[in-house]
């Protein structure tokens, strides 16, 4: 499970049929791997087959799916990843979906985010921020910064908390403008916000 595509050639006929058979296992651990070479070494075959793991009872193998099918922007899946985000059960995978559904760009996406930026589930919360913040939506990114800016503002820590690793989880691009209110929460009062504070500037590699 550690070996890479880089280091593990995967081409030939009879191991893109392995790792497929590997995409129908009862380990979670080998879903995740397959998934993970076949985005590498055949990644049409994979995009025909995530989102049947979208169903997957692993919530570890649906989040990975979610993350896929924002990073290789298979805006084919929307209607499925839409559907996700009404049925799921997991904070954590929720979160996911609404990362992905932002990400592929699909305005009436963007709106069905925007409903869960108050979610009481932080997962939820981040995901839905997150995404907006990186979705490219000028009403996303506006709306998801302001969010943003009350949280980091927020008389409660677990909220300033949140903020900082939102920063982290965000769009690198927006780095310097980042690091700047990062720099802020490294000096809360709150020993919570400032570990928060520092692993989201280890993401961001400053």
């Amino acid at each position: 499970r550690r070996l890479t595509g880089t280091e593990l050639v995967v081409s030939d006929a009879t191991s893109i049929s392995i790792l497929k058979q590997g995409l129908r296992s009862f380990h979670t651990g080998a879903v995740v791997y397959s998934m993970r070479m076949l985005e590498e070494a055949d990644p049409p075959a994979l995009a025909a087959m995530l989102p049947e793991l979208l169903k997957h009872a692993a919530p570890e193998v649906r989040r990975h799916a979610l993350e896929t099918i924002a990073r290789l922007r298979l805006t084919s899946t929307l209607p499925t990843v839409k559907e996700r985000v009404s049925i799921e059960a997991s904070p954590e995978v929720k979160g996911a979906a609404l990362r992905t559904l932002a990400a592929l760009g699909d305005l009436g996406g963007v709106h069905d985010v925007l409903n869960y930026l108050d979610d009481p589930q932080p997962s939820i919360k981040v995901g839905a921020i997150v995404g907006l913040l990186t979705s490219g939506s000028a009403q996303g990114v506006l709306t998801a910064s302001q969010k943003l800016l009350e949280l980091v503002n927020s008389s409660h820590a677990s909220e300033r908390a949140l903020a900082a690793q939102i920063l982290g989880e965000s769009d690198p691009r927006a780095r310097e403008s980042y690091l700047q209110i990062l720099t802020l929460l490294m000096g809360d009062p709150d020993l919570r916000v400032r570990r928060a504070a520092l692993r989201s500037a280890g993401r961001l590699k400053s």
